[in-house]
């Protein structure tokens, strides 16, 4: 009887410690997912999923700006972030989605700093990932 409860007990134990890791492993994991989310467009996530890689296309005629600010880590380091995020990043890719808007063009993404715009691809088909995440929203 001894050497049961033993067995038993040691089996509860390690039965514990796999459920709790993958509990950790299933949380680090959606925390992956939601990173992925915000970084690429959905068509591209799912391309992904399924097993694709590389993922290349051709598309011609499309021009791709990938336009970064020179000097910002360095100012982000001076200046208060109210200012640096709430009014000048603000107001720069506010200004930048007139343009966008102005000229038919596309904006991707914006990250940190960085602003990503693509023109002509506009095929019927939008791979925004601000018009699919609204259009997901209705």
């Amino acid at each position: 009887l001894y050497f049961l409860m033993n067995i038993l007990g040691l089996k509860s134990i390690v039965f514990a410690a796999v459920f709790l890791f993958a509990k950790d492993l299933e949380k680090e994991y959606m925390k992956s997912e939601e990173v992925l989310r915000s970084i690429l467009p959905p068509a591209i996530l799912k391309r992904i999923k399924r097993g694709e890689f590389p993922i290349v296309d051709h598309v011609h005629g499309v021009s791709i700006l990938f336009a970064d600010l020179v000097g910002f880590t360095k100012a982000s380091a001076d200046l208060h972030p109210n200012f640096l995020v709430g009014l000048f990043l603000n107001d720069l890719f506010h200004a930048f989605d007139e343009i966008v808007y102005k000229h038919g063009l596309e904006k991707i993404k914006t990250i940190g700093d960085a602003y990503m715009v693509v023109g002509g691809l506009n095929h019927g088909q939008s791979l925004s990932i601000e018009k699919e995440e609204s259009a997901d929203h209705h």
